[in-house]
């Protein structure tokens, strides 16, 4: 019977862990200030994003703001 109740509780626990598990995203800067930009040029960034979390990081939209 211990051996049973052994069992459950180490399967518990290591479902638990999955469950805690999460991604956590990092950004270098969450804005940058491109200045005064003419009208019709191309202007860019890069921006680094770091998974820092204890799960895949899935990145599904981006959009400009």
């Amino acid at each position: 019977m211990k051996r049973i109740l052994i069992s459950i509780a180490i399967l518990w626990l290591a479902s638990i862990s999955n469950l805690l598990a999460a991604p956590k995203i990092q950004v270098d800067r969450k804005d940058w200030d491109f200045g005064q930009v003419c009208r019709n040029a191309t202007i860019r960034h890069a921006y680094v994003i770091k998974n820092v979390g204890d799960s895949t990081l899935t990145i599904k939209r981006v959009k400009a703001g």
